[in-house]
């Protein structure tokens, strides 16, 4: 299989499990109508709640966020190559 082809299906499924927990993060059941609700996971990317707003979009946490999946994505390529180098012919 071409290098290039592992990368971008390991990138798809780390963006789609990412994708499918943070689903599950932000349509939890909000447990307090006055008090702050950070959205994100592993890093907050969004805050809301309270009574005067404080609703807002954290960028340092989406970059963070997008960085863990890179990083999980790269990772999980590296070690189908080598796995599939190491289990050839």
């Amino acid at each position: 299989m071409c290098e290039r082809r592992r990368y971008v299906i390991s990138l798809f499924g780390a963006s789609f499990l990412f994708a499918v927990v943070n689903y599950f993060h932000l349509t939890r059941r909000v447990t307090c109508f006055d008090c702050f609700f950070s959205y994100g996971l592993p890093f907050p990317f969004f805050h809301e709640g309270g009574y005067a707003g404080g609703r807002g979009f954290e960028l340092v946490g989406a970059a963070l966020d997008f960085l863990v999946v890179l990083a999980f994505g790269v990772t999980v390529a590296s070690v189908w190559k080598w796995y599939a180098h190491k289990h050839q012919g």
